[in-house]
């Protein structure tokens, strides 16, 4: 579901599912669905990155009405995981940059 759920990110981004990713991302870590994403999708040689990416593009998100929930999570909660996961992978791919 997680790898399903970074494509429809790649593709659509709605609220949804970031929420969905959100939830999974808590059992299954991003960098871990970054790599099974490579073994599902080989000839795709930017979905890692196309990935991350899309995990900071909120703008269809935002536009989104919020969804019902089971539980009580907000909106900027869910979006602050996604920059620092995003934060965390240019970390390790790149590097820091002296500022």
């Amino acid at each position: 579901m997680g790898l399903m759920k970074l494509d429809a990110l790649i593709g659509r981004g709605s609220r949804r599912d970031f929420y969905d990713l959100y939830v999974v991302a808590q059992q299954v870590p991003i960098p871990d669905l970054l790599a099974l994403g490579r073994s599902k999708y080989p000839y795709a040689r930017d979905f890692e990155l196309m990935a991350v990416e899309s995990l900071v593009f909120f703008e269809n998100a935002d536009r989104d009405l919020q969804p019902d929930l089971l539980v009580d999570l907000p909106w900027d909660r869910v979006r602050q995981f996604f920059i620092t996961q995003a934060q965390a992978l240019g970390q390790v791919w790149f590097g820091g940059q002296e500022g």
